[in-house]
């Protein structure tokens, strides 16, 4: 980038850009950096590369001149330098009057592009595998008329659109960061603006980007969600494939968890089936409990894929220790543990004996652990079904709560504690595998919302992980079911946000 002078001498354009062209790539180069938060160390090279790609790359060749315009009169500067050192003049001026003078008439090199000064690495309490994008959130506005809630097919329909960045990984991890969590994300960005865009958005946020890559050519993933007027999600696209295409060696994903030594493996379903668990058998050999966030109906299957080849282990040695799917996820995972002839296995069936629920079933137990409405949709017997390959799971219901069904250990205090009575569905009659029995909650949504109280439902759901696995980690022996209504406030938060996880989660830091 040039101004076509420098110093008051001419200065050839190596690449000629039109001055009207040129000035309205910087004014939005800076703009991107802005919206960004790129400041300080982080302005320059963000700057540099938007100018880059905006001009097609012609502004390379021009910072080039510049740079040697820069070095012959840094050449001049020295050379005056040394002459006045080499002189017997009483009034010769102090070096650093006449360094002072240079800074003065010789502005830093635009091309000047200082290495970014990453976080270090080191141990860390959670440590987040997956997703990271920009999100694109189109919310349908209706004209006034008979139109409905609903946006038109085939036809173009009014919206209020928002851009933040976003990613299930990303949501999480920026939810336990914002409760004061110790967080490292895993992830990728290619090398384009928005690539660019979300990694110094995370650096201002003070986040660790020490796991995050940069891949050459790579195309940042992106997540466009199309809500009705009641910002439900009606459909999304989600170009992840970034993340298909990351060789993954086990002993590198390994050699990561070493390195962070996390108390909680997370990771999200945008994995490949087998990267998925590469990662959960890596989380499983460096002694880490270990969270599932399913993505969407059709990801979610990715967990009980048997093209793997993997064996998908049972309680007490399950793969995954805790996972948080809606109503829809769970009956996906459901489905695809049925069809894969988990459900089938006698090492499943030991733990479903062991759990003491009596073949005549437990529907007054179930009721008055949850209700009678729920026990109508199914939740509740899906996720017994699923409690030998996941011990815990967080079903989440939107307005109505979430439901926790849990295997507890027969050494438990929950089984012998009267306030947790009546959530204790079944006890064991065999004690097979360390099972005590089932704990079954619903709990309520912790505020009802109107309809004109949401923003956007993007990021809800992963904010409410992250804090759920951020006050796990903050509070010694603390329990599942005593911090889930916070991590309900929590998702509230994102809720009435514009953003992918709401920054006001940060008043849920503990003190």
């Amino acid at each position: 980038m040039t101004s076509g002078f420098l110093f008051g001498n001419p200065v050839p354009h190596a690449a000629e850009i039109p001055r009207p062209e040129l000035s309205g790539i910087i004014k939005q180069a800076l703009h991107l950096a802005e919206q960004a938060c790129a400041s300080g160390s982080d302005n320059t090279p963000f700057v540099l590369r938007a100018i880059k790609e905006l001009s097609g790359g012609r502004s390379v060749l021009s910072n080039r001149v510049l740079v040697e315009s820069n070095v012959r009169r840094g050449a001049a500067v020295a050379t005056e330098l040394c002459k006045l050192r080499a002189s017997s003049m009483t009034t010769q001026p102090s070096v650093t009057q006449v360094l002072t003078d240079a800074r003065r008439i010789v502005p830093p090199s635009i091309a000047h592009n200082p290495k970014e000064d990453a976080p270090s690495a080191g141990r860390v309490d959670i440590f987040v595998a997956g997703s990271l994008a920009m999100d694109l959130s189109c919310d349908y506005k209706p004209i006034k008329g008979p139109l409905g809630v609903q946006p038109q097919l085939h036809t173009s329909n009014p919206a209020t659109i928002s851009q933040s960045v976003g990613g299930v990984a990303h949501n999480v991890a920026k939810a336990a960061h914002l409760a004061g969590g110790v967080v490292r994300l895993c992830s990728a960005v290619g090398d384009d603006m928005s690539g660019a865009t979300i990694f110094h958005a995370l650096r201002s946020e003070g986040m660790d980007t020490t796991a995050i890559s940069r891949i050459p050519k790579g195309r940042t993933a992106q997540y466009v969600s199309v809500n009705d007027a009641k910002k439900d999600l009606m459909v999304a696209m989600a170009d992840m494939t970034i993340f298909e295409a990351l060789p993954t060696d086990s002993k590198a994903l390994r050699g990561l968890l070493k390195d962070a030594q996390p108390k909680w493996f997370v990771t999200d379903a945008n994995w490949e089936a087998a990267t998925l668990h590469k990662w959960l058998d890596a989380a499983k050999a460096e002694k880490c409990r270990t969270a599932f966030e399913p993505v969407s109906i059709a990801k979610a299957q990715r967990l009980f894929d048997t093209t793997t080849q993997r064996t998908i282990g049972v309680y007490p040695h399950a793969s995954v220790d805790l996972a948080t799917p809606n109503r829809l996820e769970l009956a996906a995972l459901h489905t695809s543990a049925r069809q894969a002839g988990l459900f089938d296995r006698d090492d499943w069936w030991k733990i479903i004996d062991a759990l003491g629920v009596p073949s005549s079933g437990v529907t007054s137990e179930l009721t008055r652990a949850t209700s009678r409405q729920l026990i109508e949709t199914g939740v509740p017997q899906q996720c017994i079904a699923l409690l030998p390959l996941i011990p815990c799971i967080i079903c989440k219901l939107g307005s109505s709560g979430v439901v926790l069904a849990q295997v507890l250990h027969e050494d438990d205090e929950r089984l012998r504690d009267p306030l947790s009575r009546p959530f204790i569905v079944s006890r064991s009659r065999t004690g097979e595998s360390g099972v005590g029995g089932l704990y079954l909650r619903l709990f309520p949504a912790v505020e009802e919302l109107e309809d004109s109280d949401v923003v956007s439902v993007t990021g809800a759901g992963d904010t409410f992980l992250g804090l759920l696995l951020a006050r796990l980690t903050q509070i010694p022996g603390v329990r599942v079911e005593e911090v889930i209504n916070v991590a309900q406030s929590a998702s509230v938060m994102t809720l009435k946000s514009n953003e992918a996880v709401s920054p006001q989660v940060r008043s849920l830091a503990l003190q």
